[in-house]
């Protein structure tokens, strides 16, 4: 069984063709839509669901998402 924090993978992600979200497990997701691929943070604040773009798919890899959403993660706690 893979670890929760590892659940999406870089081939995943590239052969992925349907539309839809798909979680990482770390608050980094992949939203795949008609038009456009990007990766979102996903955090709370004041108990709603926001969402941070982090960039584009076909410019970031996993690896750099899921840095940016750990980066994004610390400001994000203090509200």
């Amino acid at each position: 069984m893979a670890n929760a924090i590892n659940r999406l993978s870089q081939a995943f992600a590239n052969k992925t063709a349907a539309p839809g979200t798909t979680v990482t497990g770390t608050g980094c997701t992949y939203r795949l839509q008609r038009t456009a691929s990007t990766w979102l943070f996903r955090y709370m604040r004041q108990g709603r669901a926001r969402y941070m773009g982090l960039g584009p798919f076909h410019t970031i890899g996993l690896a750099d998402a899921r840095t940016r959403a750990r980066m994004s993660a610390a400001p994000a706690r203090r509200d």
